[in-house]
């Protein structure tokens, strides 16, 4: 071990102990204080910590007070919470639907490996859990104002997770473009596991743990009560010597995104005390070719990171209907009391206690009365709290209209539509924020995972509507005639009309035997070449499912009533503008009845499934 004299540096042979601020240990010390103890100015007045709002959303949302459950007086506080409710209106009116995901191309040719690949992407989003992802990002987003996920691939599988703010340290005022850093907690037997993924010094790091609990066991300071061992996994652009430990000459210092895992954070001093030395054990280490996360903002705010959620816009309004809450309850405690007075001098102190039913009182002239006890202001502490409660609904859409609440008697029928309306049209623009964020999602990370998963050959078994069904079997047909057609051909043979109907026949008189099931081989690279996206729908129609199914039924029996709007010229031209402005194709709705209907299938799939003719 030797000093560094020109910086200061203290190396070891192994590069692992520097300076504070000089090494990776430093970084994470240094970030975690300032994320915990310093402000950020957004203007004059009005000081951020991102630190300290996550907090404080957290023990709001769970009926905690800041200043502890009691009050100045050692008196139990009520809290009465208006925002848990509220973020799970808008949680639930923003929800996003894997169903709702709908993967189209530009590329009207290739419709039907657009069918296809759609299918593959519901696969794939039941096997990756994403309706539970997406459910967790809607809920975080909504509650704290914005929402980190991460990507993480292990064995070829991409996995999509929600990091938890609690474990989280970011740049207040850019967090994509800041270090993030990671807190985990690993028992010793899941730190050793993590030799297979290329983790070291995993024996030192368990030992280190145990010495460093061992003394807070002393002071009282253990986080944790198991043996766990605190983890720091670190991203971003970081100087490029932080993966060699040798420090370049200030005028050329590299930056390159990294990724470091440490453990056993700790300071020291050195020259009598003079210098801080930061040191750690580092578990892992390398280069990254992207930033690993995405971020989701619910609404910006300039100068900080951290959106708004719904918690922080009721933030003012929780603070003082607690207070007229627990005003209300010192009241009403008050009036609960019965106090009785006296004139002149008795010989009752206590009415309770001193006089018995039926007691017959000799007070040697005094008059004994009850006192009236009962205040006057406590309407007003309701008014105050119906007050604040309506200053709730307004920042947040929260409307009585939206959260099912029963009105109060004779409220206008058009108003309370006019606040129903009000409130979907602002999570509507909430969920399409959401949606756009998603197709970013996609566009980066799904698209190209799913993309090079379905290179090989590989075999797509999935449940398909009528309408699909029509497309695959006669690809499928077509696809099988063709092959007959080139093998009679190649053989010498004449092919006549009456032999490619007879083949076609027999093919449609096959798939006739089959379920709605289909076993499709996909062949290698059926998807290349191909630019996906993402539609997803958000449309109020589709949100408010009474609406949509009313809709569909209504049509649905005007046809039955009626099947000349199919087929007469003018009630058909008359018909489909009316199903246009209703957001429904109609040409679709006449290729549906048009089409011959199927044969009647049995009821267990056939073990020789068609071949791909879609795969052509």
């Amino acid at each position: 071990m030797h000093l560094h004299k020109k910086r200061n540096i203290l190396l070891t042979s192994e590069g692992s102990k520097h300076l504070m601020n000089d090494n990776i240990y430093g970084l994470v010390q240094d970030y975690r204080n300032n994320y915990k103890y310093e402000f950020i100015k957004l203007a004059d007045g009005y000081e951020f910590s991102q630190y300290q709002q996550l907090n404080l959303i957290e023990l709001y949302f769970n009926s905690r007070f800041e200043t502890g459950p009691k009050d100045s007086q050692g008196v139990t506080k009520a809290f009465y919470n208006i925002n848990k409710s509220r973020v799970q209106v808008e949680t639930r009116a923003t929800d996003i639907d894997t169903k709702d995901l709908q993967i189209t191309t530009d590329d009207m040719d290739q419709y039907t490996k657009a069918m296809l690949f759609s299918k593959e992407n519901k696969k794939w989003i039941k096997e990756a859990q994403i309706g539970k992802f997406l459910n967790e990002a809607g809920f975080t987003a909504s509650k704290c104002g914005g929402v980190l996920i991460k990507k993480t691939e292990k064995k070829g599988v991409l996995n999509l997770s929600v990091v938890p703010w609690k474990y989280l340290t970011t740049d207040q005022t850019d967090i994509m473009n800041g270090i993030i850093i990671e807190q985990h907690y690993y028992t010793p037997s899941q730190l050793l596991k993590m030799k297979d993924s290329g983790w070291e010094n995993l024996n030192e790091a368990i030992q280190t743990a145990k010495q460093s609990k061992a003394q807070n066991y002393e002071t009282g300071t253990v986080p944790t009560q198991g043996e766990y061992i605190e983890v720091w996994e670190v991203h971003g652009e970081m100087p490029t010597y932080f993966m060699t430990g040798e420090y370049p000459d200030p005028a050329n210092i590299e930056y390159s995104r990294q990724i470091h895992i440490i453990t056993g954070l700790t300071t020291a001093s050195v020259n009598n005390g003079s210098q801080n030395i930061s040191q750690g054990i580092t578990l892992f280490k390398g280069l990254e070719k992207e930033n690993p996360y995405k971020y989701y903002n619910r609404q910006k705010v300039d100068g900080r990171a951290l959106g708004v959620g719904v918690v922080e816009d009721c933030q003012q309004a929780q603070v003082w209907t607690n207070k007229a809450i627990n005003e209300e309850k010192k009241v009403m405690e008050l009036a609960g009391k019965v106090i009785f007075q006296q004139q002149g001098k008795g010989v009752v102190k206590n009415i309770l206690s001193d006089v018995d039913n039926g007691a017959i009182l000799d007070n040697k002239g005094a008059i004994i009365s009850q006192l009236q006890s009962t205040p006057t202001s406590l309407p007003h502490f309701q008014n105050l709290i119906d007050k604040w409660n309506t200053q709730a609904e307004r920042v947040t859409s929260t409307f009585a209209a939206v959260t099912g609440a029963d009105q109060p008697s004779g409220t206008p029928y058009r108003s309370v539509a006019l606040q129903n309306q009000e409130a979907n049209s602002q999570f509507e623009y909430l969920k399409e924020n959401f949606g756009l964020f998603l197709q970013e999602v996609y566009m980066d990370w799904v698209f190209p995972y799913l993309t090079r998963k379905l290179k090989d050959p590989h075999t797509l078994t999935s449940d398909f509507s009528v309408e699909e069904l029509q497309i695959i079997d006669e690809s499928f047909i077509n696809y099988n005639v063709n092959q007959h057609i080139k093998e009679q051909i190649l053989s010498g043979k004449i092919v006549t009309q009456e032999q490619i109907d007879g083949a076609k026949d027999f093919y449609r008189e096959f798939i006739q035997k089959t379920s709605n099931k289909r076993g499709l081989t996909i062949p290698k690279g059926y998807y290349d070449g191909i630019e996906w996206k993402l539609d997803i729908h958000i449309t109020n129609e589709q949100r408010i499912k009474a609406v949509y199914l009313e809709t569909l039924s209504n049509i649905l029996t005007t046809v039955a009533q009626n099947p000349a709007v199919l087929t007469d010229p003018k009630m058909s031209q008359i018909f489909g503008e009316i199903m246009q402005v209703a957001g429904f194709n109609s040409e679709r709705l006449t290729q549906i009845s048009n089409a011959k209907s199927p044969q009647p299938q049995q009821t267990q799939t056939q073990t020789n499934q068609p071949n791909p003719a879609v795969a052509t």
